[in-house]
């Protein structure tokens, strides 16, 4: 199990059926299922569930524990080693655990970050190190008309004047304007 696998398909159709026309409505149908089963998941979110699955399980064979089922110890040890030695940050850490929860379901295994133990232990290491988010300075009316003064007067700098004001005005999220702009064209 390298990649997060798809989703189990759907059963098969019965080979043989009494009525042509069911059939074929039936083949549609799953077909039109199966679409959905594969729209559950952004591309993107899978491709990182495969390499988080294929990180956990490399860590696991080397240091020798199961991977799948894996048990809330395993997981506790692979997290204080990406957290502490490693380096990585919490997001990471949250990322890889929604990896190996998901394959643990796939497989119709209980997961193991549901566990009392791993839901402490995050509990006790987000405690330790302190995730207060990072503050970002807010642009000001003054920071945003020196950017304002700098776009082209072409039709994209309109634009994008256009965007940033809008932006600002709304305190919209880069993922809002985004949504914007593709809604626009």
């Amino acid at each position: 199990m390298d990649l997060l696998p798809a989703p189990d398909p759907l059963p098969a159709l019965p080979e043989a059926w009494e009525n042509p026309a069911a059939s074929d409505l039936l083949t549609r149908l799953l077909a039109q299922a199966e679409a959905s089963f594969r729209a559950a998941r952004a591309g993107s979110t899978l491709r990182a569930y495969a390499h988080d699955w294929k990180q956990f399980r490399a860590w696991c064979e080397q240091n020798r524990l199961v991977p799948l089922p894996a048990s809330p110890q395993t997981l506790i040890l692979y997290s204080t080693d990406l957290v502490k030695n490693c380096q990585k940050k919490l997001n990471t850490l949250s990322r890889r655990l929604a990896a190996v929860s998901q394959m643990h379901q796939q497989a119709g295994l209980e997961s193991p970050t549901r566990s009392w133990a791993v839901k402490q232990f995050l509990q006790g290491l987000r405690r330790e190190i302190g995730v207060a988010p990072v503050r970002k300075r807010p642009v000001l009316v003054e920071d945003l008309q020196k950017i304002l003064a700098q776009l082209p007067g072409s039709l994209l700098g309109q634009r994008d004047r256009a965007l940033l004001l809008v932006g600002f005005t709304g305190a919209f999220r880069r993922s809002e304007l985004v949504g914007l702009n593709a809604a626009l064209t």
